[in-house]
């Protein structure tokens, strides 16, 4: 997945589009992977219109009414990162946030450097072009 990522980088795609990926992945390998087509409470498939909450322990749950505290997630942008559409800047900020979350979750607070990693490939790359 490592490998895979800085060939990616290397190869001249978008650091954050690589970087979401990367994230997504790592968090399906270690087994807390973000199921970004359905609820968590009922199974049904989310939808494009609907807002959902997210909570890494427990997964999407649809905000009900009117009452849109905290943070909320919109179906469209949900759905397109089970798609991987990171072209679209909407699903790519979705997926920071959401991503970030879980990886919080997940890592009990320890820090995961990958986006070092990712501007130092980067740099590399521009400086062998110059």
């Amino acid at each position: 997945l490592y490998h895979d990522s800085l060939a990616r980088l290397r190869a001249g795609e978008p650091i954050a589009a690589v970087l979401r990926r990367f994230e997504r992945d790592l968090l399906d390998l270690l087994g807390y992977g973000v199921e970004f087509r359905h609820e968590a409470r009922d199974g049904q498939a989310l939808k494009v219109d609907a807002y959902y909450h997210f909570r890494p322990e427990l997964g999407f749950t649809e905000v009900s009414g009117g009452a849109q505290q905290g943070t909320v997630f919109c179906g469209r942008e949900l759905l397109g990162i089970a798609e991987s559409r990171y072209d679209d800047a909407a699903v790519l900020e979705t997926a920071r946030s959401v991503l970030r979350l879980a990886l919080d979750h997940a890592l009990e607070g320890r820090d995961l450097r990958t986006r070092a990693v990712a501007r130092a490939v980067v740099g590399r790359r521009r400086s062998k072009e110059s």
